[in-house]
């Protein structure tokens, strides 16, 4: 019989074990016993796995080196006294001081980088080029090359903008400029980065020399523009003498003219310039009438806004904007009982020598283009006898007044008389749920919840005015945001007192109110809807109380807006990593969310449902029912963010972003990282 030594048998499944070990994780866990040189060759074992691991991760991770040179836009010259920054994502690296030739290594791969280039010295203007780092295989280290980064010493350069008419000053313009440039000049994903006015270059203006100072690079070429908007209100309060410098509602100046201009004339526009509108309305005889309404439509509050001079029997309206606006006439009656339907003029101009006159209703036409004498333009208009071969009475104009509460104002050729339904207003897509277990003999069955989008009608005030000629129908409360619908059906013509039916809508969108609402990061949430949140059921059962079948499954994540995202017009996100089951997996998703007016995410209305739930709808319209966010209107960026299950203290989800966005109106952005969990 063969006898085996009992320790090299323990030594063996030992051994065994340990490497049956390392097949599974990768490292041996090692105890202590009392064999010694076991535990030593375990632990040796140990390190040596380690070491082939941090290598494996070393040989795994891409990079990329930037590499470029500085150069004097004026002679092609190196500049030696420059200082370089990189910004990777929201996070700046320490600046570095370099001669002519640069590079920055250990950038990661597909990544939006800044380069912003100083100078120690002020020898130079700063500039930024935005760019996107190259891709590269697993384990390798790719160079890139930025090319010639060219900029400029200062050029201090001043304008002198006068009033054309006054030879005085013309104050409140803000000249500006762009320096940024891309160093991917193909790669189009770049550009809407630059569009972030981080290092605009703006204007100032010396109150007691008249003039605006602008700093300009002297060797580099930019555009300088001043918009003609000065108070935005969307109207122009200015035009250029010159059509040289006059482009797309601003002063444009190209290269050489922002280095060659001195002087620039402008003049104001008619918002400045007032013109006083004198109406004779006079019959068949040249007789004037004398008690007629004129007002403008935007002043409907009961008010004339055109004066009966009893001198010269003119009707006087001061016309003093840039926009159009429509003076009505309201019907009447005259001294001899003949009745003469309502008119009505609207005025316009677009130069200061002529106002545009287009006249409805009058028997005569007048002149679209009446020139402007000494600030005055008189006409005559002849009301038109109304005729009524049926009881129809057409309408002049119809307009909702956004400044009277989203009020309907609508003008009518001839007097009318209201029933107690000729106007209504409705709120449409208004999210309406009906459960089952909501009312016991109601037509939806346990188990079932019926969700649709109804019009829901508003309470309303009407009421006539003008000859009761004039309807104003408006909300008995203040209107909230969403879509509306005014409804006109029958009216009664008070002339031959029968009904006739209107049948007209005006519809209306009122969006909501971005001055009042905050952006808060944070307020941005990531759900997978798989109906349970934190790895808990939400709801517990169906209307029908039976046991919710959700489970906390892994499913594609979704990101999901607040109504406050209203008030931004610039957001993008970049995911950067994240965590799925508590392993880390590294990303590089970039998502413009709202960029150059275009805004990439879409309402979605909630309702918190059981997942075996019977949902029935007699709508089109996007709806989820498995989030964990509160039932109501959100909005949704679709995209497949990561796929996991609900982020849980035993089991870490979660999605790490780089953030930038900007306040609509604000010139400043806001930059960050965020950490969402998977809900």
């Amino acid at each position: 019989m063969e006898i085996k030594d009992d320790k090299m048998i323990n030594y063996s499944k030992t051994l065994m074990l340990a490497f049956a070990s390392i097949s599974l994780s990768g490292c041996l866990e090692v105890e202590d016993d009392n064999n010694e040189n076991v535990v030593a060759a375990l632990e040796a074992q140990n390190a040596i796995l380690q070491q082939q691991q941090q290598q494996q991760q070393q040989q795994q991770t891409a990079s990329v080196t930037l590499f470029g040179n500085i150069v004097d836009a004026g002679d092609n010259s190196q500049i030696s006294n420059a200082r370089v920054t990189v910004k990777v994502g929201a996070t700046w690296r320490e600046a570095e001081d370099v001669s002519g030739e640069f590079e920055i290594t250990a950038l990661p791969v597909n990544t939006d980088v800044v380069v912003l280039i100083q100078s120690t010295d002020g020898a130079f203007l700063e500039r930024a080029f935005y760019g996107r780092t190259s891709a590269a295989a697993a384990g390798q280290v790719t160079s890139q090359s930025m090319g010639d980064l060219r900029v400029s010493k200062p050029l201090v350069k001043k304008y002198a903008i006068l009033d054309a008419e006054t030879n005085t000053a013309f104050e409140g313009l803000t000249f500006s400029y762009n320096p940024t440039s891309n160093f991917l000049i193909n790669n189009s994903q770049n550009y809407f980065f630059a569009n972030i006015d981080t290092y605009k270059v703006s204007s100032s203006f010396d109150g007691v020399t008249g003039l605006y100072s602008i700093t300009l690079p002297e060797d580099l070429a930019v555009h300088v523009s001043a918009s003609a908007d000065i108070d935005g209100d969307d109207v122009n309060d200015f035009i250029t003498e010159s059509n040289n410098f006059w482009y797309n509602d601003a002063i444009q100046l190209n290269a050489t003219q922002a280095h060659e201009l001195d002087t620039l004339y402008v003049s104001k526009t008619s918002e400045y310039q007032s013109v006083e509108l004198r109406v004779s309305v006079i019959d068949e005889l040249g007789n004037s009438f004398e008690n007629i309404e004129f007002f403008a439509d935007d002043q409907f509050l009961g008010r004339i806004d055109a004066v009966f001079d009893t001198e010269s029997k003119e009707y006087v309206f001061n016309y003093q904007t840039s926009s159009q606006v429509t003076l009505n006439m309201t019907s009447f009656i005259s001294d001899d009982d003949i009745n003469y339907q309502s008119a009505s003029l609207r005025l316009s101009r677009n130069d200061t020598e002529y106002l545009s006159i287009n006249d409805y209703g009058f028997s005569n036409n007048v002149a679209s283009q009446v020139e402007i004498v000494e600030g005055i333009v008189a006409i005559t208009v002849l009301p038109r006898i109304a005729y009524t071969p049926n009881n129809y009475v057409s309408t002049v104009s119809s307009i909702i007044d956004e400044n009277d509460g989203y009020s309907l104002k609508e003008f009518y050729q001839a007097p009318i008389a209201l029933l107690d339904d000729s106007v209504s207003l409705h709120k449409n897509n208004v999210l309406t749920v009906i459960k089952g277990n909501d009312v016991a003999n109601d037509i939806v069955a346990l188990g079932t919840t019926e969700i649709n989008l109804v019009s829901e009608e508003v309470a309303i005030n009407t009421a006539l005015s003008h000859n009761n000629t004039f309807i104003t129908a408006k909300a008995s409360s203040q209107l909230t945001s969403g879509n509306y619908t005014y409804r006109v059906n029958s009216l009664v013509n008070a002339e031959t007192e029968e009904q006739f039916e209107k049948n007209s809508t005006n519809n209306f969108i009122i969006a909501p109110n971005a001055d009042g609402l905050v952006f808060d990061i944070n307020d941005i949430k990531l759900d997978n809807n798989n109906g349970t949140t934190n790895g808990v059921i939400i709801v517990a059962t169906n209307t029908a109380n039976i046991a919710n079948t959700a489970s906390n499954n892994s499913r594609s994540s979704t990101l999901y807006l607040p109504e406050s995202i209203k008030a931004l017009d610039y957001l993008q996100l970049t995911l950067i990593s994240h965590v799925r089951n508590g392993t880390t997996y590294v990303d590089n998703n970039r998502m413009a969310i709202i960029e150059e007016n275009n805004s990439r995410y879409h309402s979605q209305y909630l309702v918190q449902l059981a997942a075996n739930e019977n949902i029935r709808t007699n709508k089109n319209f996007n709806y989820a029912t498995q989030t964990s966010l509160t039932d109501g209107l959100w909005y949704q960026y679709y995209s497949n963010i990561i796929y996991s299950a609900d982020n849980t203290q035993a089991s870490e989800n979660t999605a790490t972003f780089n953030y930038v966005y900007r306040v609509a109106g604000q010139d400043s952005t806001v930059e960050g990282t965020i950490t969402l969990p998977v809900l």
